[in-house]
């Protein structure tokens, strides 16, 4: 199989579709129907219950595949495990987006492969709890978009089990809480006083909330006609503010975590339409969407733990999103990815992992080590794919102030001997002050997570203005990539452009000694820089008497730092996880308990190289030579 792990980023045209004082851009990726196109096709496929995502026939194969295939068995005997906790657990208090989506599509899910009318029963309580509350949306629109998903499901999938009388409550609490609302949205966004930003943004609210108004707008679609055919079309047509850019580089723009919701959304839209329509209208075919699903891979280290830049957390993404991928581009590498993954870290399948599996035969054993990523600028390097001991780094350079991002040019995590040494702490609070506010000096670069000194980012002249410039766009400008060894260099000089005594400032990334070891080196040109470098760790930490050794513990394995630089006055020092007194400190900075940050720390240089050597102490014997400094612009493979 021919692999190409370099992903590459290719603007297209941008045409203008509307009129209005605020015209959104957006970019023509796939076909539009028209109202009348669309009930033609709802009508010519004959879509009968249910229809939201799967037909009564992929139900049917499902079945089969459990009697014959020893993997979707067990994907089906754990999911059946959730739905019996389900039946025993609290209905809910209140309005929750995940917690009523999740519950409902495994409930209704086991209702259809086995028809116990217990799983049914318990899933019209949760709707009909639902029904009762005044608002889908006590937050914000995400909430009524999720809820929407779980009550599409439940409508569509239950259809035959409801009463009349059910199905009228749920019908109406969808038309009333939902549909009729958002379709004077879709109608009059620019309207004095309407809300569409969050039909309209570019961001990963767009296709959440457009996805959910479709299912359930597919699921009344024959009793609600005219309302739910305009409220799918609109919704294809706001998607043209996200959808091709989201999918177009294969990264998520704003990291992985938020890479997840989207892409999730993006194959219900996709799976519904082809249920429902016959087709999904090209967004099979978005350029972009064959390599999204390589991403949430290469920003997952070894431990299992994702990258979690751009406000995330250290879960992991390699969801069963890619089963559905892998089925609508046939690419049966990214089922065994998912399944190499759950295998791997003891993932139990979910509904969609049952629902979205077909068995696959793929070989991963010369499936690429590293990928690379353009746009966003990032890398994912791994020693072995099978080994969750493996040693592993994950890198970014890009935009810092891409929605959800951070002063993170240069930032990484490393995993190594089934650890995480080098930790991104993760989000602040999205309720504190000026968390939102993206400006150049804006309140958001005030807080430490979101500072380049919480980030594992390099930092030059520290002080009360942001530590890196929140404009800036580093591109990676050189990657290289063999079995035995690999690396990427970060042009980070435009991070420190808004700082006039910064000339040049890169840092590079080389895992070799067959895997065995990373290197980070920084190379700046500057006049009297105040150099700090960072790496947030939760490993106890020693330093050696003369500064040049490190060594992080946890858990009784240990992890060796050597220290080589051009300034002989560059030490390892230990810090508190948090600011330096020089910069800000606001109220509403979350305390980082348990977390120690590594530094070296050099002041009043004009040429700095700073290179790190990590080495995972598998035994002493093994740590071999330690290379020569070197500068980057002579690395090679």
């Amino acid at each position: 199989m021919n692999w190409d792990m370099k992903f590459k980023y290719e603007s297209r045209p941008q045409t203008r579709l509307c009129v209005g004082k605020e015209e959104p851009i957006r970019k023509i990726v796939y076909q539009h129907k028209s109202v009348e196109e669309l009930k033609k096709d709802f009508h010519k496929k004959n879509a009968r219950h249910p229809r939201v995502l799967a037909t009564g026939k992929d139900f049917d194969e499902i079945i089969a595949r459990v009697k014959g295939d020893s993997t979707t068995k067990q994907f089906f005997d754990e999911v059946l495990q959730e739905a019996e906790e389900i039946l025993l657990s609290p209905l809910p208090q209140k309005a929750e987006r995940h917690l009523s989506t999740d519950r409902l599509k495994n409930l209704c899910l086991v209702y259809q492969l086995t028809k116990e009318e217990r799983f049914a029963n318990r899933a019209w309580q949760e709707m009909e709890r639902m029904c009762s509350f005044s608002t889908w949306s006590p937050t914000e629109k995400l909430d009524m978009a999720y809820i929407l998903k779980g009550m599409a499901i439940g409508y569509d999938w239950l259809f035959d089990f409801l009463s009349l009388r059910q199905r009228e409550m749920v019908k109406n609490a969808i038309l009333n809480k939902a549909l009729m609302p958002e379709l004077e949205v879709y109608r009059n966004p620019y309207e004095d006083g309407v809300d569409a930003h969050y039909i309209l943004q570019n961001t990963n609210h767009n296709v959440s909330i457009n996805c959910g108004l479709m299912m359930a707008a597919t699921a009344l679609f024959d009793e609600c006609e005219e309302v739910c055919v305009e409220i799918i079309e609109s919704a294809l047509w706001a998607l043209e503010n996200y959808l091709p850019e989201f999918l177009e580089y294969g990264a998520g723009k704003e990291g992985v975590y938020y890479w997840y919701w989207p892409m999730e959304s993006t194959n219900e839209i996709m799976g519904t339409l082809r249920a429902a329509f016959g087709t999904d209208y090209g967004i099979s075919s978005t350029p972009g969407i064959e390599k999204t699903g390589y991403f949430p891979v290469y920003m997952t280290g070894a431990t299992g733990m994702a990258f979690n830049w751009g406000n995330g957390l250290p879960k992991m993404y390699i969801s069963a999103d890619l089963f559905h991928l892998a089925q609508i581009l046939n690419k049966p590498e990214l089922c065994g990815l998912r399944l190499k993954a759950m295998e791997k870290y003891d993932v139990k399948a979910k509904a969609y992992d049952l629902l979205w599996y077909s068995p696959c035969d793929c070989d991963l054993s010369d499936f690429p080590k590293d990928g690379y990523f353009e746009r966003t600028e990032s890398v994912g390097m791994c020693s072995d794919w099978d080994d969750k001991n493996a040693l592993s780094v994950c890198l970014k350079g890009g935009f810092n102030s891409e929605v959800h991002g951070s002063l993170n040019t240069g930032a990484f995590v490393l995993d190594a001997l089934g650890e995480r040494w080098a930790w991104l702490i993760g989000q602040e609070s999205y309720a504190v002050p000026g968390y939102w506010d993206y400006r150049e000096n804006g309140q958001r670069w005030t807080y430490y997570r979101m500072r380049a000194e919480g980030q594992n980012a390099m930092v030059l002249n520290p002080g009360n203005k942001p530590d890196q410039y929140p404009l800036a766009y580093s591109k990676i400008e050189k990657f290289e990539s063999e079995p035995h060894a690999s690396f990427a260099i970060i042009n980070a000089t435009p991070a420190f452009s808004n700082d006039e005594t910064v000339f040049s400032a890169k840092r590079g990334f080389y895992m070799l000694d067959n895997r065995h070891k990373i290197i980070i080196q920084d190379e700046i040109e500057a006049k009297n820089a105040d150099y700090w470098w960072f790496m947030q760790t939760k490993a106890a930490i020693q330093i050696a008497a003369d500064g040049k050794t490190a060594i992080l513990e946890q858990n009784g394995k240990k992890m060796m730092i050597v220290l080589r630089s051009n300034v002989n006055a560059a030490a390892f020092q230990m810090m508190d996880a948090k600011p330096l007194p020089m910069c800000p400190n606001p109220a509403g900075n979350s305390p980082n308990d348990g977390v120690k940050k590594l530094t070296v720390h050099i002041q009043d240089a004009n040429d700095i190289t700073l290179s790190l050597v990590f080495v995972p102490l598998i035994d002493v014997e093994g740590v071999g030579q330690i290379s020569a400094l070197e500068a980057m612009d002579t690395w090679h493979i």
